[in-house]
């Protein structure tokens, strides 16, 4: 009995020459005391073509900002990059 492999693709990305909602959420994030930067996780059942889910993970510094988490998907990763920091 055959079974079928799905190959999952992936990219891990600080996204640090993204413009626009990214480059907004980069500066936002280091304005409110954030030490550390977005990183965002893509996943694609193509390598590197056609839809994409991301998320987006922004972690806390020390006890006073809490760590944040978001998903969404999207037809390439740059849009959806640009979508999941709006």
């Amino acid at each position: 009995m055959a079974t079928a492999k799905i190959y999952v693709h992936h990219i891990h990305s600080f996204c640090r020459h993204f413009e626009g909602f990214i480059r907004e959420l980069q500066m936002m994030v280091t304005f409110h005391g954030f030490t550390f930067e977005p990183e965002f996780h893509g996943v694609y059942m193509e390598e590197f073509a056609g839809p994409c889910d991301l998320s987006i993970k922004i972690h806390g510094s020390g006890d006073h900002l809490p760590f944040f988490t978001a998903a969404l998907g999207g037809p390439t990763f740059d849009v959806t990059c640009q979508r999941v920091a709006l």
